[in-house]
């Protein structure tokens, strides 16, 4: 605050050596540049949120069934392999909900933790990829959320071993349009839809916190009604220096 303040009086002892500005600097309009520099610092500060756990499952596609979840175990097992009927995806949600609609997401990243993959030896070799595509969730896992894969959001790099993999990057603009739509919840659906190789990874039952998948979200928060009231004061300010020439 210190410094917001000897900022406004510098701001207040420059318009008044100007000779175009005639009329004293009222408390109002002081009132407004100490807002105008609160709004400012405000608008640059970033909040990050996270890790953040959710609520996850493996869906198994059944044929003549459908999709089927398998909740409560301790891992995630993805492979999707069409010509030998193998399909089984991640589905993941995590609550947003304390993250302000308007606020602009600097950036969003998924972490995981291996726990084991398949693989094709040779130069170079075929090393699994995740896809992570991107829904409205509700904050309750269905089959049927296997199969909103419309929106790819984020994908790894090369998996090539266990434990930690390199965060993935998610879309910040789809987090936004979640946010604005007054959604809670940011729903994924992760496997490897391209090499068919197997990817499995650690999930919320595991009994070691820090291996469970976590969203990272940084963002800065939306201005406050301040920023009205800033406004109004500069209106203020522009109508009296108008008429005092």
């Amino acid at each position: 605050m210190c410094a917001c303040k000897n900022a406004v009086h510098i701001i207040a002892k420059k318009l008044l050596k100007k000779e175009e500005f005639k009329v004293k600097l009222t408390p109002i309009l002081v009132v407004a540049v100490v807002l105008i520099s609160f709004v400012s610092f405000q608008q640059a500060r970033a909040d990050t949120l996270g890790p953040i756990t959710g609520i996850d499952a493996q869906a198994t596609f059944s044929d003549g069934i459908g999709y089927v979840l398998n909740d409560g175990g301790t891992s995630i097992n993805t492979q999707y392999l069409p010509s030998a009927d193998v399909d089984r995806r991640a589905i993941l949600e995590f609550d947003i909900s304390s993250i302000p609609a308007s606020a602009e997401v600097l950036s969003a990243t998924l972490d995981l933790r291996i726990m084991t993959i398949t693989s094709t030896p040779g130069e170079p070799g075929i090393y699994p990829i995740l896809t992570v595509f991107g829904y409205a969730g509700d904050g309750a896992l269905s089959p049927s959320d296997a199969t909103q894969t419309g929106m790819i959001i984020g994908q790894s790099a090369t998996i090539t071993g266990l434990g930690a993999i390199p965060s993935i990057d998610l879309d910040t603009n789809f987090i936004e349009t979640l946010l604005g739509g007054g959604t809670s919840y940011l729903g994924m659906v992760a496997f490897d839809n391209d090499t068919g190789k197997q990817v499995g990874f650690y999930s919320q039952e595991y009994s070691d916190l820090a291996w469970r998948p976590t969203l990272t979200v940084a963002y800065t928060p939306e201005p406050t009604s301040l920023v009205l009231l800033a406004a109004g004061g500069m209106t203020m300010l522009r109508r009296r220096k108008r008429l005092s020439r």
